[in-house]
């Protein structure tokens, strides 16, 4: 059980904690949910016939999640500027330099067993590892978007960050990156467009339709003139979903899969 309270991801600047699932609470891997007692900066975990007391310092956000694919989840901790791993399996803490932070998250990221977790701050994002406790920085600039989806139909998901005009697609599953120019927009969603693996980044701004493909490394243009409402939703049976707008008393169609538009 927890002695603290539980509350979303995302973090305030007071200490909070958070549980993923249930199964999460399971910290040894013996399938039975552990007991957490928080006092200041030190952590009490029992369960399975073993007590430990970690330090893992200061920290605003707490939380169980799975990062190195073995058997019962990790404690994750996170402070200004660095972020505590506690692997109570093998009563052993892990720590990283994650910059002052502002943003974090986690998601499957290389394909691989466990989570990462990834952490916005200053001008960087930080991804930490924990199966092969390694941690990796990509510059990114200042931001507006910052969410980890699966763009190209690979393992692991790719981390994408707009920040006006521009658009990176990071993939840390090949230590890549890549910079793109999105031009002005107003809305950005994610939706697969093209039948292929992974998703696509759907653009408006007036207009103007520009759907981002990472398969073909670059955008897809189409207009729409005068529109006031676009939804989408698989319409020809085919793979892909259709971009469906409503244009006056009329309804206008982007088919991007077939490279065509029209109007029902």
């Amino acid at each position: 059980m927890w002695a603290v309270a539980v509350v979303g991801f995302w973090a305030a600047l007071t200490p909070v904690a958070h549980a993923q699932t249930e199964e999460c609470l399971d910290l040894n891997g013996d399938g039975v949910e552990d007991t957490v007692v928080v006092s200041g900066d030190t952590v009490t975990i029992a369960g399975g016939g073993t007590t430990r007391v970690y330090s893992p310092g200061a920290w605003n956000l707490m939380l169980p999640l799975e990062m190195d694919g073995a058997p019962g989840c990790e404690l994750l901790f996170i402070q200004d500027g660095s972020a505590a791993v506690v692997t109570h399996r093998t009563l052993s803490t892990d720590s990283y330099n994650v910059g002052a932070w502002y943003g974090a998250g986690f998601a499957d990221l290389d394909g691989q067993p466990g989570d990462e977790l990834y952490v916005s701050g200053g001008f960087n994002i930080t991804v930490v590892t924990q199966r092969d406790r390694t941690s990796k920085v990509y510059p990114v600039g200042t931001w507006s978007v910052l969410a980890a989806l699966d763009l190209d139909g690979q393992p692991g998901r790719e981390l994408y960050v707009i920040d006006g005009p521009r658009l990176r697609v990071i993939s840390h599953a090949t230590q890549s990156w890549w910079t793109y120019d999105a031009g002005p927009w107003t809305s950005v969603q994610p939706v697969e467009t093209d039948g292929n693996a992974g998703e696509e980044l759907v653009f408006t701004e007036g207009d103007n339709v520009r759907i981002f493909s990472l398969l073909d490394r670059g955008f897809r243009e189409y207009t729409v003139g005068g529109w006031n409402d676009m939804s989408h939703y698989q319409q020809d049976g085919l793979p892909g979903e259709e971009l469906v707008f409503a244009v006056g008393g009329r309804i206008f169609v982007i088919n991007d899969a077939r490279r065509e538009t029209y109007s029902l």
